[in-house]
Protein backbone atom coordinates (compact mmCIF):
# COMPACT_ATOMS: atom_id res chain seq x y z
CA UNK A 1 0.00 0.00 0.00
CA UNK A 2 1.07 3.60 -0.33
CA UNK A 3 0.02 7.15 0.21
CA UNK A 4 0.64 10.57 -1.28
CA UNK A 5 1.98 12.99 1.32
CA UNK A 6 1.83 16.10 -0.93
CA UNK A 7 -1.46 17.41 0.41
CA UNK A 8 -0.89 16.61 4.06
CA UNK A 9 2.68 17.95 3.94
CA UNK A 10 1.69 21.10 2.08
CA UNK A 11 -0.73 22.23 4.76
CA UNK A 12 1.78 22.18 7.60
CA UNK A 13 3.34 25.60 6.85
CA UNK A 14 -0.08 27.26 6.43
CA UNK A 15 -2.37 25.28 8.74
CA UNK A 16 -2.28 27.98 11.42
CA UNK A 17 -3.37 30.60 8.90
CA UNK A 18 -6.20 28.40 7.64
CA UNK A 19 -7.46 27.57 11.13
CA UNK A 20 -7.17 31.12 12.53
CA UNK A 21 -8.89 33.00 9.70
CA UNK A 22 -12.44 32.03 8.89
CA UNK A 23 -12.94 34.23 5.83
CA UNK A 24 -9.87 33.37 3.78
CA UNK A 25 -9.97 33.62 0.02
CA UNK A 26 -7.53 31.02 -1.25
CA UNK A 27 -6.05 30.68 -4.73
CA UNK A 28 -4.53 27.41 -5.89
CA UNK A 29 -2.51 27.57 -9.10
CA UNK A 30 -2.31 24.19 -10.81
CA UNK A 31 -4.41 21.07 -10.61
CA UNK A 32 -1.92 18.37 -11.56
CA UNK A 33 -0.80 15.64 -9.17
CA UNK A 34 0.43 17.88 -6.35
CA UNK A 35 -2.34 20.42 -6.98
CA UNK A 36 -5.04 17.78 -6.58
CA UNK A 37 -3.50 16.59 -3.31
CA UNK A 38 -3.18 20.15 -1.99
CA UNK A 39 -6.78 20.92 -3.01
CA UNK A 40 -8.10 17.81 -1.26
CA UNK A 41 -6.45 18.73 2.03
CA UNK A 42 -7.41 22.40 1.72
CA UNK A 43 -11.06 21.47 1.19
CA UNK A 44 -10.92 19.06 4.12
CA UNK A 45 -9.54 21.79 6.41
CA UNK A 46 -11.48 24.84 5.20
CA UNK A 47 -13.51 26.53 7.87
CA UNK A 48 -16.44 28.93 7.94
CA UNK A 49 -16.64 31.30 5.02
CA UNK A 50 -13.36 30.33 3.36
CA UNK A 51 -13.35 30.07 -0.43
CA UNK A 52 -11.02 28.21 -2.78
CA UNK A 53 -10.51 29.08 -6.41
CA UNK A 54 -8.45 26.58 -8.39
CA UNK A 55 -6.83 27.88 -11.57
CA UNK A 56 -5.46 25.57 -14.23
CA UNK A 57 -4.09 26.03 -17.76
CA UNK A 58 -6.31 23.31 -19.16
CA UNK A 59 -10.04 23.21 -18.52
CA UNK A 60 -11.09 21.17 -15.53
CA UNK A 61 -14.26 19.28 -16.31
CA UNK A 62 -15.15 18.70 -12.72
CA UNK A 63 -17.43 20.30 -10.25
CA UNK A 64 -17.79 19.81 -6.55
CA UNK A 65 -20.96 20.03 -4.57
CA UNK A 66 -19.19 22.61 -2.40
CA UNK A 67 -20.11 26.10 -3.66
CA UNK A 68 -17.02 27.48 -1.91
CA UNK A 69 -14.74 25.73 -4.42
CA UNK A 70 -14.55 27.03 -7.96
CA UNK A 71 -12.48 25.71 -10.90
CA UNK A 72 -11.31 28.35 -13.40
CA UNK A 73 -8.95 28.79 -16.31
CA UNK A 74 -5.75 30.69 -15.56
CA UNK A 75 -6.89 33.30 -18.08
CA UNK A 76 -9.35 34.52 -15.40
CA UNK A 77 -6.71 34.91 -12.67
CA UNK A 78 -6.52 38.69 -13.21
CA UNK A 79 -10.25 38.99 -12.45
CA UNK A 80 -9.77 37.64 -8.92
CA UNK A 81 -6.12 38.34 -8.00
CA UNK A 82 -6.98 41.30 -5.75
CA UNK A 83 -9.26 39.20 -3.53
CA UNK A 84 -6.85 36.51 -2.33
CA UNK A 85 -5.40 36.18 1.16
CA UNK A 86 -3.34 33.12 0.26
CA UNK A 87 -1.93 32.16 -3.13
CA UNK A 88 -0.49 28.66 -3.47
CA UNK A 89 1.57 27.69 -6.50
CA UNK A 90 1.31 23.96 -7.21
CA UNK A 91 2.60 24.24 -10.78
CA UNK A 92 6.14 23.54 -11.92
CA UNK A 93 6.47 27.05 -13.37
CA UNK A 94 9.67 28.55 -12.00
CA UNK A 95 11.53 25.26 -11.69
CA UNK A 96 14.02 23.46 -13.93
CA UNK A 97 13.48 24.61 -17.54
CA UNK A 98 11.38 27.64 -16.54
CA UNK A 99 13.55 29.31 -13.88
CA UNK A 100 12.91 32.79 -15.29
CA UNK A 101 9.12 32.37 -15.35
CA UNK A 102 6.38 33.00 -12.81
CA UNK A 103 2.87 31.51 -12.80
CA UNK A 104 1.60 35.04 -12.05
CA UNK A 105 2.29 37.73 -14.65
CA UNK A 106 4.44 40.49 -13.19
CA UNK A 107 1.84 43.18 -13.94
CA UNK A 108 -0.67 41.38 -11.69
CA UNK A 109 1.50 41.74 -8.60
CA UNK A 110 0.44 45.38 -8.22
CA UNK A 111 -3.14 44.15 -7.68
CA UNK A 112 -2.26 41.65 -4.93
CA UNK A 113 -3.12 42.80 -1.39
CA UNK A 114 -0.08 43.61 0.75
CA UNK A 115 -1.27 41.09 3.37
CA UNK A 116 -1.46 38.18 0.91
CA UNK A 117 0.82 35.23 1.60
CA UNK A 118 2.48 33.66 -1.44
CA UNK A 119 3.24 29.97 -0.93
CA UNK A 120 5.23 28.20 -3.63
CA UNK A 121 5.28 24.49 -2.82
CA UNK A 122 8.42 24.17 -4.95
CA UNK A 123 11.75 24.12 -3.15
CA UNK A 124 14.27 23.92 -5.98
CA UNK A 125 15.31 26.61 -6.45
CA UNK A 126 14.73 27.77 -2.88
CA UNK A 127 13.56 31.13 -4.27
CA UNK A 128 11.57 30.82 -7.46
CA UNK A 129 10.89 33.79 -9.69
CA UNK A 130 7.40 33.96 -8.14
CA UNK A 131 8.91 34.30 -4.67
CA UNK A 132 11.50 36.84 -5.75
CA UNK A 133 8.90 39.08 -7.38
CA UNK A 134 6.59 38.73 -4.37
CA UNK A 135 9.35 39.74 -1.98
CA UNK A 136 10.37 42.67 -4.21
CA UNK A 137 6.74 43.86 -3.99
CA UNK A 138 6.82 43.56 -0.18
CA UNK A 139 4.75 40.38 0.04
CA UNK A 140 5.53 37.53 2.38
CA UNK A 141 6.56 34.42 0.46
CA UNK A 142 7.44 30.91 1.61
CA UNK A 143 8.71 27.90 -0.31
CA UNK A 144 8.12 24.16 -0.10
CA UNK A 145 11.21 23.20 1.93
CA UNK A 146 9.22 22.66 5.12
CA UNK A 147 6.58 20.78 3.14
CA UNK A 148 9.30 18.52 1.75
CA UNK A 149 10.65 17.75 5.22
CA UNK A 150 7.15 17.15 6.59
CA UNK A 151 6.58 14.67 3.74
CA UNK A 152 9.70 12.80 4.85
CA UNK A 153 8.43 12.81 8.45
CA UNK A 154 5.06 11.46 7.34
CA UNK A 155 6.65 8.81 5.12
CA UNK A 156 8.84 7.64 7.99
CA UNK A 157 5.90 7.55 10.40
CA UNK A 158 3.69 5.66 7.92
CA UNK A 159 6.32 3.02 7.11
CA UNK A 160 7.91 2.40 10.50
CA UNK A 161 6.48 1.03 13.69
CA UNK A 162 7.52 3.85 16.00
CA UNK A 163 6.22 5.58 19.08
CA UNK A 164 7.93 8.83 18.07
CA UNK A 165 5.62 11.76 17.40
CA UNK A 166 5.78 13.72 14.16
CA UNK A 167 7.41 16.59 16.08
CA UNK A 168 10.13 14.29 17.44
CA UNK A 169 10.81 12.82 13.99
CA UNK A 170 10.88 16.35 12.53
CA UNK A 171 13.46 17.50 15.09
CA UNK A 172 15.66 14.47 14.40
CA UNK A 173 15.45 14.92 10.63
CA UNK A 174 15.97 18.67 10.82
CA UNK A 175 19.09 18.54 13.04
Amino acid sequence: SGTNTDGEGSLDPILGLIKEHKGLNICLLGYGGAGKAVAAFLIKNMRGSQNLKIFNRTEIKKSLSDPKVLFLSTKFLSDYIDSFDLIINATTVGTKESLSESPIAIELFSKIKSSTLIYDINYDPTKTRLMKIAEEKGLKAINGLRMNLIQAVLAYKYTNNTSLTNDQIYRIMNS
